[in-house]
């Protein structure tokens, strides 16, 4: 009876300690595969840009099988047969890197094994190519359990961590999808051979993106997407940018209009310019990068062909002809009937002082017409033209209140377009919408129009038609939809702070909820 009771004993001892020591080395192994992970996925961060290249997933995998080394004790790094050995440091920052995906790779001294994968196969809440996964694995030995045959716990654990961002769109466009519809219009339209590259910045739609007629094309920075929330399939633009499905409307920004209280009102053209001295004091302040047909504005010898507009509300229509310019001085601009340029109109050409802004009523009547100007600026500061320098800093409205975005990230709002009240982005579609009636911006894509910070006009059609020469600049577009067509050339990018370093975190792939979930394998690589 003794000897039988000491064997259920020592059975429940075994049952104790050797599955206790089990638990705690899973949680060994848990710790070094999170490490490791996070380690590896931080290593493919490149900062100012989103995309990874080979040479950060090389090094990132040596990153990893080093934080593994250290924690295990490891003698040294291994070679795999898997995986390779560590190469020469790729990019000349003392760092080696391993050349492919690593799979079960033993560390020499121990009965370690590890396989590092670049980008991770799983991916649950993060974004797939900028994952990384860690799986570590041992045999752990027994100690009353090998009285019973068992010599050892076969321990095995994955990690996957990311880098993630939140969107920084450089195109914004709010019109919901329309009920019942199989496929939906463009709220992002391109076409007649128009080219558009996002610099720096993602697309939101509501509704979709089209890509109609020959050579008609799309161009996305690498690890930037087109966010999109309505679900019909859009195959015109499958495999030029990488598509993320939102699971909300994009909501609209709701950015705060400059105040019209105490701002000069304008009924004609004489009232609202300067004098010929002030005008001749600010088209000499000009960089000599602002040209008009091939001749810098400061050096112009005659005023009389500028108009040199002052801020404030304007109960008529400026008009700039073939032979004529318009040159504003900075400030907040109400164009209540519309503006119309047909050659030069540029604002905001000090670098980091204070620039313009220009306020248009969502009716056709009250549009911008600037679909055929030479040059149309606004914001540029020092960078038209260069590529350098400081753009110009939020227009003061009369009151001294920046216009600009608000939140964590002031940025400068340089066009604005009311709203239309019956046009909001909420399901079910809002019938009370006209779509035709809102086409308040209108304007030539190419090398001769730059328009810094963020254009807001939520409610409104914005076009560009046409254009001239070398790519066109806009910041970023906030609107009910855009168009590109008839040839137009343009560059878009995010106007905030150079890309920063995004959020690292674990993901639910191969812990908890995540990995119950997954049957494929894929967590054991």
């Amino acid at each position: 009876m003794v000897a039988a009771s000491l064997t259920v004993m020592l059975g429940f001892s075994a049952l104790v300690v050797d599955i206790g020591m089990m638990w705690n080395a899973q949680q060994v192994h848990r710790g070094i595969a999170d490490a490791a992970a996070l380690a590896g996925a931080q290593e493919q961060q490149i900062y100012g840009i989103r995309g990874i290249n080979a040479a950060a997933r090389e090094e990132a995998r040596y990153v990893a099988m080093t934080q593994i080394r250290d924690r295990i004790g490891a003698t040294g790094m291994p070679t795999c047969a898997i995986g390779g050995a560590p190469t020469s440091d790729v990019d000349g920052d003392g760092k080696l890197g391993y050349p492919a995906n690593i799979r079960n790779c033993p560390f020499p001294g121990t009965d370690f094994t590890a396989s590092v994968l670049a980008p991770s196969p799983i991916c649950v809440n993060c974004e797939a190519d900028r994952s990384f996964m860690v799986e570590v694995s041992s045999n752990v030995p027994t100690i009353l359990a090998g009285l019973f045959g068992r010599d050892g716990w076969a321990v095995r654990k994955t990690s996957v961590a990311a880098i993630t961002y939140s969107a920084d769109f450089a195109v914004l466009t709010l019109r919901p999808p329309v009920p019942n519809a199989s496929t939906n219009a463009a709220d992002v339209g391109i076409n007649g051979g128009s080219r558009l590259h996002v610099s720096i910045g993602d697309i939101g739609t509501n509704t979709n993106v089209v890509l109609t007629g020959s050579g008609s094309t799309i161009q996305i920075d690498e690890g930037y997407k087109i966010h999109h929330y309505d679900a019909v399939p859009h195959p015109s633009w499958t495999g030029m940018a990488p598509a993320k499905k939102l699971i909300n409307l994009i909501a609209d920004p709701n950015h705060a209009y400059p105040t019209r209280t105490g701002a000069a009102s304008y009924a004609n053209l004489a009232a609202a310019r300067m004098t010929d001295a002030q005008c001749n004091t600010a088209r000499a302040s000009v960089p000599s990068q602002y040209k008009w047909g091939g001749v810098s504005i400061s050096a112009l010898p005659d005023v009389t062909k500028i108009q040199c507009l002052n801020p404030g509300i304007y109960s008529f229509m400026p008009t700039a002809s073939t032979s004529e310019m318009i040159l504003f001085a900075p400030g907040a601009y109400f164009f209540d009937q519309g503006l119309r340029i047909r050659s030069v109109a540029i604002g905001g050409y000090a670098g980091g002082q204070p620039g313009v802004v220009l306020v248009f009523n969502e009716t056709v009547a009250g549009r911008l017409d600037a679909n055929n100007a030479e040059v149309f600026a606004l914001n540029a500061g020092a960078r038209f033209g260069t590529g350098t320098g400081a753009e110009a800093a939020p227009a003061l409205a009369v009151n001294g209140v920046p216009v600009q975005t608000g939140g964590d990230t002031n940025l400068a709002v340089t066009l604005m377009v009311t709203k239309d009240p019956n046009c909001r982005p909420v399901l079910p579609y809002p019938s009370a919408c006209n779509d035709n009636g809102n086409s308040a911006l209108n304007m030539a894509g190419g090398g001769s129009l730059y328009l810094a910070g963020v254009q807001y006009a939520p409610t409104d059609n914005v076009t560009f038609s046409g254009g001239s020469a070398g790519d066109g600049q806009a910041g970023r577009i906030v609107a009910w939809t855009v168009k590109y067509s008839g040839g137009t050339r343009m560059t878009q990018q995010y106007p905030g702070e150079r890309e920063g370093n995004g959020i690292l975190r674990l993901d639910a792939a191969c812990t908890g909820a995540g990995a119950t979930s997954m049957s494929n394998g894929l967590c054991n690589p």
